[in-house]
C-alpha cells in the first residue's frame, strides 16, 4: 500500500487582499449576468453549487424515441421552451446540451435556433420532426417498386392522396433568400403559398432584436425600420447614434411592434381575373341520327 503525505508548505493566512485600483472593467460580464433569467443569477459560488447539485438530484435518465418528443412553447413566455415526453406528467425544460442534441437530430443549427423566440424555435423543431416522421410513414405505405405506384394510389381515398400531395409540396418549398443563389420563381411560388395560408411572422413571435436583425444590417436599414414602425421623430432622435447605441435604442423602440424586414413579409395575393362563363346546352333530346341544322338556311330565314 502506498501512503502519500501531503505537506502544506504555506502558512495559513487571513485571505488574499484585492487592490481595487488595479485591473479593468469588463462590461460584457455584467451584461451576460443581468441578461440571465432571475433564477439563474447567482451571487456566490455557493448558490451556484447548490443550484447545480439540486438539479442533478432531481434529474433522471430516460430513453425515448425522438419522434415521440413534442416541443411546447407559449407566447406569454417567449424565453421558455419545454419538451413533452411520452407518459410524462409535466413538460421538462431542455438543458443547453439536450437542446443541442435535439437540434442535431432534426438537422437544424442549434446556434441559430437559440437566437429565436421560443415559439418560433418550437415551430421549427416541431415542423422538422413532423417532416421526418412523415417521410418514414410514407415510405412504409408506398410500394417498393415504382411501377406499382399508380395502382396503389388508385385504391386510396381522396384524403390520403391529398395528404401525400401536401407532403410532397412541403418538401419542395424553399423560400430562403441567399445572395449567391437567386431563385425568383421559387420565391414567387413560396409567396403565393404564404399568402394563401395567411402566414404572419410577427404573430408567431418574431421580433427585431440585435441578434436576429438589427446587429446584422446597416444603420440606414435600422433607421428605416424605426421610421416605419415609430415615426420620423424617434428615427431622427437616434440618427446620430453610433452603431451599438443605435442597435440598443432601436431594439427598445421596436419591442412589441409588428415590424418585419422585407424578406419576412408576406406579400398580398394578386387578384386573379374572373373565369369566363360558359353556357352548357343540353342536347340530350336530339336524336342520334338527326340531320344537323343548315347554318346557311337559318341565316337566310332570319334575313327574310
Amino acid at each position: 500500500m502506498t501512503v502519500i503525505e501531503i505537506m502544506n508548505g504555506r502558512p495559513e493566512s487571513d485571505g488574499y487582499k484585492v487592490d481595487v485600483s488595479r485591473g479593468g472593467h469588463n462590461g460584457r460580464v455584467s451584461y451576460e449576468w443581468f441578461s440571465r433569467p432571475d433564477d439563474e443569477r447567482y451571487l456566490s459560488l455557493s448558490d451556484l453549487y447548490a443550484s447545480v447539485k439540486g438539479r442533478a438530484v432531481r434529474s433522471k435518465t430516460r430513453t425515448v424515441e425522438s419522434a415521440a418528443i413534442r416541443v411546447e412553447a407559449h407566447r406569454d413566455d417567449p424565453e421558455k421552451l419545454a419538451l413533452v415526453l411520452p407518459d410524462a406528467e409535466t413538460p421538462v425544460a431542455p438543458t443547453h446540451w439536450s437542446f443541442g442534441q435535439l437540434a442535431s437530430l432534426v438537422g437544424a443549427p442549434a446556434a441559430y435556433l437559440r437566437q429565436l423566440p421560443a415559439p418560433l424555435a418550437g415551430i421549427n423543431l416541431q415542423y422538422v420532426q413532423s417532416i421526418d416522421l412523415g417521410i418514414e410513414t410514407w415510405a412504409g405505405n408506398l410500394p417498393k417498386e415504382p411501377e406499382d405506384l399508380w395502382d396503389v394510389l388508385a385504391e386510396w381515398d381522396s384524403d390520403s392522396r391529398d395528404a401525400l400531395f401536401a407532403h410532397c409540396v412541403a418538401m419542395t418549398v424553399n423560400a430562403v433568400q441567399e445572395p449567391h443563389y437567386r431563385k425568383p420563381r421559387q420565391i414567387a411560388h413560396a409567396d403565393v403559398l404564404a399568402g394563401t395560408l395567411g402566414l404572419d411572422m410577427a404573430k408567431v413571435g418574431w421580433t427585431p432584436t440585435a441578434d436576429s436583425y438589427l446587429g446584422r444590417v446597416t444603420k440606414a436599414q435600422i433607421l428605416a425600420a424605426v421610421r416605419e414602425a415609430r415615426g420620423d421623430k424617434d428615427a431622427d432622435r437616434i440618427a446620430g447614434f453610433k452603431k451599438p447605441d443605435m442597435v440598443e435604442a432601436a431594439e427598445e423602440l421596436l419591442a412589441g411592434s409588428d415590424c418585419l424586414p422585407e424578406p419576412l413579409r408576406t406579400p398580398p395575393l394578386v387578384e386573379q381575373p374572373d373565369e369566363p362563363e360558359f353556357e352548357i346546352v343540353d342536347d340530350g333530346d336530339i336524336a342520334p341520327d338527326a340531320e344537323p341544322a343548315d347554318d346557311k338556311a337559318v341565316a337566310l330565314e332570319a334575313a327574310e
